[in-house]
């Protein structure tokens, strides 16, 4: 049978389309398949990243990816609780924390998140057990402890604040901030003697605090009403 040169013409083309057409699909195909085999770790790791770039729609689409792979990651739920709080979210972090801590109930980090959120949910019953299961966890932070401190500080229980400043200064005897939180604590609790011991320690760990001006005029004041 005789083929029309035109007609020929044409079924070539067709041919060259569907030829593209197939190694396009197949391009596509393994496309999807390298994003199949990204490991959990990986995305999580690209998350963090678009975290710390803003990119949140990217950060949390990122995220989905790794569920489907690791449903059971409770690092997956801990960073769309930080996504969530970096914008504002407290509720939906606070959800994404606690499913976090039904995973794995031994992240202190993420208790202290936890406890943050609760006080930005204006809840502070919640944020004292909050802040003390993460320092089951982490007792020796030096700097958990201190935030501990100022925390029960701010909810004016004197007798817990001076307990984790004092812990602090067991995990780190030369952590400046811890001394002077316990310089202002005991200054305001009259007691004058122990305000000006960690005054004292506090300039000389520290000596270019930015008070320290105020510190010494206060100190001076204290020795001059001495008997």
């Amino acid at each position: 049978m005789m083929l029309n040169p035109g007609r020929f013409k044409e079924l070539i083309t067709k041919i060259m389309v569907i030829s593209f057409g197939l190694v396009f699909l197949g391009g596509s195909f393994y496309q999807l398949a390298g994003m199949l085999s990204i490991p959990p770790e990986q995305l999580i790791g690209r998350a963090e990243v678009a975290l710390q770039s803003e990119k949140y729609s990217e950060a949390m689409a990122l995220l989905g990816q790794a569920e489907e792979k690791s449903p059971s990651d409770a690092r997956i739920s801990a960073l769309r609780g930080t996504i969530y709080r970096q914008q504002q979210k407290h509720v939906e972090a606070q959800k994404a924390y606690e499913k976090a801590l039904a995973l794995d109930p031994s992240d202190a980090q993420v208790h202290e998140s936890l406890a943050l959120t609760y006080l930005a949910l204006n809840e502070p019953e919640k944020a004292g057990p909050a802040f003390e299961k993460a320092l089951q966890f982490k007792p020796g932070d030096v700097m958990l402890n201190n935030n501990v401190g100022v925390f029960y500080y701010q909810q004016k229980n004197a007798e817990k604040a001076q307990k984790y400043f004092m812990q602090a200064l067991k995990v780190q005897p030369e952590f400046a901030e811890s001394h002077r939180n316990l310089a202002v604590l005991y200054q305001e609790m009259g007691n004058a003697n122990e305000a000006q011991k960690y005054f004292t320690s506090y300039l000389k760990l520290n000596p270019q605090a930015p008070e320290k001006a105020k510190i010494e005029d206060w100190l001076k004041s204290q020795q001059k009403a001495a008997p």
